[in-house]
């Protein structure tokens, strides 16, 4: 791995290697998109009363969502024995999501004569798609409020065609639960290792999502992306965006973007569907982590990653291995062998997909984890990543150009210093759950 490049300046924006340890041919273009639905309430007769006001929407937060706005008061003379003609309250306005995980509250249930509508459920993230609230019954029963669905909070997803996976229609920026267990990392029973429940994408990165993070530029706030599970984790840290290790504006982030001009997947100006459906590269730690943040995620840890390769303590082989010692693999399952050429996210779906139902996470492109590089590795581990300062942070899951032995579940490749930007480098978000 490159582990002699030059740190990149706030002002260049870039690095030039000056030798690689591993070769690499070329790649194509892609990208990503992916679509937010908002469900709604359903409504009660009005009577002669009137309605009370509605409640306000709730703040944007960062960390956490907005607050859903609280239902109007009942309006004045509605009685709870007229059947099906009950004054409601207007339903809260949903809290708009914060850029974190943590989704924003719905509107409070109108409970006055037994008959408010159900408040609107709070999105989930960004993506979540909302439940129907429960009509009042003639009886005057209070509605039910939805249950908010699993989309992901994803800021790169708003007004993007789903255009990924093997048919080229499949949401680029689902995201699938990873239930929480023990295993061995690296199939070694020398590193075991326990990691709660959390969310991972179920693609890389891709051009279209990262190219709404270009259009909204904005470095990350101290102490964001916190993983929730680490109490060691203090999040990003505000030097970062000062000392010259996160590009400083959009232009300078985009410059960087173009690290090889034959390999970068990155284009100026969007070419087709598939071009915007492929994984992004040329990304450094730094813009990774900052791009997971900025879309209500962060970098998984090295353990949560390998967790949901290896499928907990199945401890597969591979990432698809059915059973889980198979180590069958050819072109129908990743994107690997020296072939140079990254493919649309998800293209050997479902077959070449973890347990979880996620892709690529063997071959097509390398991808940053929040560690860095240490062997062995930390023990004991519970929910633990190793942010003890050293030359390299973390690479997973094996690349487009690498042989099948460097594709297992069990391989790691040193890592790569954090400001390196190889046109082989990417990553995927992890999130809270559910």
């Amino acid at each position: 791995m490159r582990t002699d490049m030059p740190k990149r300046t706030a002002t260049s924006g870039r690095w030039t290697p000056t030798r690689s340890l591993i070769q690499i041919a070329p790649f194509v273009w892609a990208a990503g998109a992916c679509a937010q639905i908002v469900g709604i309430t359903a409504t009660n007769d009005e009577s002669a009363a009137g309605r009370g006001s509605a409640g306000t929407a709730g703040k944007t937060g960062h960390e956490s969502g907005g607050a859903g706005g609280s239902v109007g008061e009942a309006g004045d003379g509605a009685t709870s024995d007229d059947a099906g003609a009950v004054a409601a309250g207007s339903p809260g306005t949903a809290g708009v999501s914060g850029t974190a995980d943590n989704a924003g509250a719905g509107g409070r249930t109108n409970t006055d004569n037994g008959a408010g509508m159900g408040g609107a459920a709070a999105l989930a993230g960004m993506g979540g798609v909302v439940g129907i609230a429960g009509s009042a019954g003639s009886s005057g029963s209070v509605g039910v409020a939805g249950t908010a669905g699993a989309g992901i909070g994803s800021g790169s997803c708003m007004g993007l065609a789903s255009t990924c996976g093997p048919l080229g229609d499949r949401d680029c920026c689902a995201s699938s639960v990873v239930p929480g267990g023990t295993f061995n990392r690296s199939n070694d029973v020398a590193s075991p290792a326990t990691v709660s429940e959390f969310r991972l994408d179920t693609y890389e990165i891709t051009v279209g999502r990262f190219r709404k993070f270009v259009a909204a530029f904005v470095q990350p706030p101290a102490g964001s992306g916190k993983n929730p599970n680490n109490s060691s984790d203090t999040g990003w840290d505000a030097t970062w965006n000062t000392d010259g290790s996160l590009d400083m504006t959009a232009a300078s982030l985009v410059d960087a973007l173009k690290c090889n001009v034959m390999h970068q997947t990155w284009t100026d100006s969007v070419v087709s569907a598939a071009g915007e459906s492929l994984p992004i590269d040329c990304l450094d730690w730094y813009e990774a982590e900052a791009f997971c943040i900025w879309d209500g995620g962060r970098l998984p840890t090295e353990a949560e990653w390998n967790y949901a390769a290896s499928g907990g303590a199945e401890q597969r082989a591979y990432p698809w291995s059915n059973p889980p010692s198979s180590t069958t693999i050819d072109a129908t399952y990743a994107v690997y062998n020296g072939l140079n050429l990254v493919a649309v996210v998800g293209s050997k779906s479902p077959k070449g997909d973890g347990k979880w139902g996620q892709s690529d996470l063997a071959g097509n492109i390398l991808e940053w984890v929040q560690d860095y590089y240490a062997t062995p590795y930390p023990v004991p581990c519970a929910n633990c990543a190793d942010l003890s300062l050293a030359p390299n942070r973390t690479l997973r899951g094996g690349s487009s150009n690498f042989d099948a032995s460097n594709e297992l579940t069990s391989y790691r490749d040193g890592g790569s210093a954090p400001f390196g930007n190889g046109f082989f480098f990417g990553a995927r978000c992890a999130r809270s759950a559910p």
